[in-house]
């Protein structure tokens, strides 16, 4: 029943509901992942941290930013240190120089480096002591109200050279924690844009850090130049699993690994669920709607073209929808305008197809997202030129 309540009414035209036997699926797994990280985080950082327990340090966070009804907060000068700071771009470069991976595991974006905190025992102690003297107030200034909070994951980021940065997302999680460990004269550029202002909140002295509630979206900023270190960590509420961020995150998941079924198929559910996350949930819908579609057409025959239709309608209508929710999020405008640009039968389709290419690339923060975005509005200009140029054929001209 909530599928049928709770689904965008363009999407339900376009595919079947999901039963209430899915959805109950779906939130199954809902819960085997959420007991999956807390048991994973429980093995590697110790039992959630109690947030009320955690306030060794009096002094609140002030207020940095106020983005899409959420609030960056930074920590009170002094209380990260500068010393344990560097002390930690140091032993992440020492894992570095020993033979750990040189390219970037979890973030998957060109010009960048991370190691996992779990790997890093002197910064690990530190990251620790830190959350249990700060993370109430830091909690409370982000307007995070979890009473328990259990570390997902925590990563030292390298940005190196221009250009490196990150693609606007939202994090995994909670709360986010965010520590600069190396002095902002190394490096230029950089910090946290916030997409719902276009704002961009830096942390220039080693140590300084800033924490917000890990649903708003942000990009990392791309640096002109030199060398930036964070530290980042992601925590989630132990005592309930958001159904938004969770049907996301396995969704995001299947659909990294070519399942694009289970893809759609959790997405649609945290929409029927009324979850949060909804323009995230839209946009991996529509992506994985787009491949499967594209897969059934390949197949050929009539009742896959028909499959295929379907497939590519939903596609345009979560992709719309997602557009909506998510007006800077270069995939889910780069993909309507891709779908858009085939489809075009005519000039005036072209030229609409070309200003969603337009606002992907003008959407675009990081030079991977500007390159990708730039190879759309190419396409869409080609397309419109062949359909300008048919339409000004004389008539009976092959």
């Amino acid at each position: 029943m909530l599928a049928v309540l709770l689904l965008p009414a363009a999407c339900a035209l376009t595919l079947p509901p999901l039963g209430a036997r899915s959805i109950a699926r779906e939130v199954a797994l809902n819960e085997a992942r959420h007991a999956a990280d807390l048991a994973r985080s429980a093995a590697t950082w110790g039992p959630p941290l109690v947030v009320g327990d955690c306030a060794g340090d009096a002094e609140p966070w002030p207020v940095a930013a106020v983005a899409g009804g959420h609030a960056v907060v930074r920590a009170p000068p002094g209380l990260c240190g500068a010393a344990a700071a560097a002390a930690a771009a140091e032993e992440a470069d020492a894992r570095w120089r020993g033979g750990a991976p040189a390219n970037s595991r979890f973030t998957m974006v060109d010009g960048l480096r991370d190691a996992h905190v779990e790997d890093l025992p002197r910064t690990k102690r530190w990251l620790l002591g830190l959350l249990r003297k700060s993370l109430k107030q830091m909690a409370a200034g982000a307007g995070v109200e979890a009473s328990r909070l259990a570390v997902y994951d925590a990563l030292v980021v390298r940005y190196g050279g221009a250009g490196s940065g990150q693609p606007v997302h939202r994090d995994y999680g909670e709360l986010t924690l965010n520590v600069a460990l190396n002095d902002g004269a190394s490096y230029a550029g950089g910090g946290t844009r916030l997409e719902p202002t276009g704002e961009t909140v830096r942390n220039p002295e080693a140590g300084g850090g800033v924490a917000h509630a890990s649903a708003l979206r942000h990009a990392g900023a791309a640096l002109a130049g030199g060398a930036r270190y964070v530290l980042v960590c992601f925590l989630v509420d132990a005592d309930g699993g958001d159904a938004g961020r969770l049907c996301h995150a396995r969704a995001a998941e299947a659909h990294r690994r070519g399942r694009r079924a289970a893809a759609l198929r959790a997405s649609r559910a945290g929409l029927a669920l009324g979850a949060g996350a909804p323009g995230e949930l839209h946009k991996t819908a529509g992506l994985a709607a787009r491949a499967l579609a594209d897969a059934a057409a390949r197949r050929g025959g009539p009742a896959r073209a028909r499959v295929a239709a379907r497939l590519a309608a939903a596609a345009e209508d979560h992709l719309a929808a997602a557009a909506a929710h998510l007006p800077r999020s270069v995939a889910a405008l780069g993909a309507r305008a891709d779908l858009a640009v085939h489809a075009a039968a005519t000039a005036d389709d072209a030229r609409a197809a070309l200003a969603l290419a337009r606002a992907a690339r003008d959407a675009a923060v990081a030079p991977a997202e500007r390159d990708d975005a730039a190879a759309g509005v190419a396409l869409a200009e080609r397309t419109l030129a062949f359909l300008e140029s048919r339409e000004r054929r004389p008539v009976g001209v092959a």
